[in-house]
């Protein structure tokens, strides 16, 4: 079984990590595979490789992932078709072709990705004539903080069919199902096995844990115009050199009090460099978003947005991260931060009257390292 992933690696030029070439070889054995590794790790690249392998052993079949961001899905899309020798599409809701349906259901696409609500809903139906190799649910920790109804609180689940992945299995039972996550707790990890109906796994992990992180607290106004007048000063100061920043939020209210406020802020020349990114902003609008996120000579300088703009998101330059009131759960938290230094930014989280602060300096916007990330929960 070893043979064939050796071949990929010499004709791609690649050194595969143990933890990956451990991936790879249990879709390759049809085994079932629970895989927690660090952000920027690469946990992609074993199943994106797994049709290249199929083909050295005359094996046929594609790759059906599940991701929850269309953002995520775009931007795993787009690095799939950059590998020598496979295709990759995504399917979701809305914005399809006829043709690129056509060509999925034709098997001419390697690696398929898609939305829990497409894939479950309105292309159950077809998804059954596909011939699938292997099921991959990315972001698996999702199925149990979205999926989930929370009955203590009264609340119902925010995506429920993140909570009927399972029955993915069903349509594919010969499929042997990959289930990915950088940050996930023992109980997640035990609602998921238990969720996904993995029998026998192999565990892939690797600790999260950055040495390079420093928890520390600064206490900050809980006022908004307190909280971020130095975000409206500096873009009004520097213009097009202030460095580009992306500030999460945990619900569409929460971006839009913020970019109101920074838009209402600042003079109607610096408006176009300010942009907001949520499950209803408009397409086009998302598009120019992640564009302008890779384009370093682009004007727009501040991002506010919801977690649509996506988990395993690649920003290929420094940027300022923050988080604006958080949630208060654990995962969240570290997963925001060990994105912060897989692109070695700066982080700050309000979190009601506190905030997360890395190196602080005589101003934020010198920060050249990140050194700490401030963190309290209360």
């Amino acid at each position: 079984m070893a043979a064939p992933i050796r071949k990929v690696e010499r004709e791609l030029d690649i050194k595969l990590k143990s933890e990956q070439v451990e991936i790879l070889q249990s879709l390759v054995e049809k085994r079932d595979c629970m895989a927690v590794l660090p952000t920027g790790f690469g946990k992609s690249l074993p199943f994106q490789l797994l049709p290249l392998v199929q083909k050295e052993m005359g094996r046929t079949g594609m790759v059906l992932v599940c991701c929850p961001l269309v953002s995520l899905m775009r931007d795993q899309v787009d690095r799939t078709n950059t590998i020598k020798g496979l295709t990759a599409a995504y399917k979701d809701l809305i914005g399809q072709t006829p043709d690129l349906d056509k060509e999925i259901l034709d098997g001419k696409i390697d690696v398929v990705y898609g939305s829990p609500e497409s894939l479950l809903g309105e292309w159950r139906e077809q998804l059954q004539h596909l011939d699938v190799s292997a099921i991959v649910i990315d972001e698996f920790h999702l199925i149990s903080t979205w999926g989930d109804d929370d009955a203590q609180n009264g609340k119902k689940a925010f995506r429920r069919w993140l909570g009927e992945l399972g029955e993915l299995r069903s349509l594919f039972p010969s499929a042997p199902l990959l289930a990915l996550s950088a940050t996930c707790t023992q109980n997640i990890q035990r609602r998921v096995i238990k969720a996904l109906a993995l029998n026998h796994h192999t565990y892939v992990y690797k600790s999260p844990d950055k040495r390079n992180i420093k928890y520390s607290v600064k206490k900050v106004p809980g006022d908004i115009d307190m909280a971020w007048t130095w975000l409206v000063d500096g873009l009004m100061e520097l213009g097009a050199l202030f460095p580009k920043t992306l500030i999460y939020c945990k619900s569409i209210s929460d971006v839009a009090k913020i970019y109101d406020y920074i838009n209402d802020e600042v003079s109607k020349e610096f408006e176009s460099f300010i942009g907001m990114f949520h499950s209803e902003t408009e397409s086009s609008i998302k598009e120019r978003i992640l564009l302008s996120i890779r384009d370093e000579q682009s004007l727009l300088r501040i991002i506010i947005s919801t977690n649509a703009m996506g988990m395993g998101v690649d920003f290929k330059e420094r940027m300022i991260w923050m988080i604006s009131n958080p949630a208060l759960e654990t995962v969240p938290a570290v997963i925001f931060a060990k994105r912060a230094v897989r692109v070695e930014v700066v982080l700050f989280c309000h979190l009601k009257n506190c905030v997360w602060e890395i190196q602080i300096q005589d101003t934020i916007l010198k920060t050249q390292t990140v050194l700490k990330i401030s963190l309290i929960l209360i």
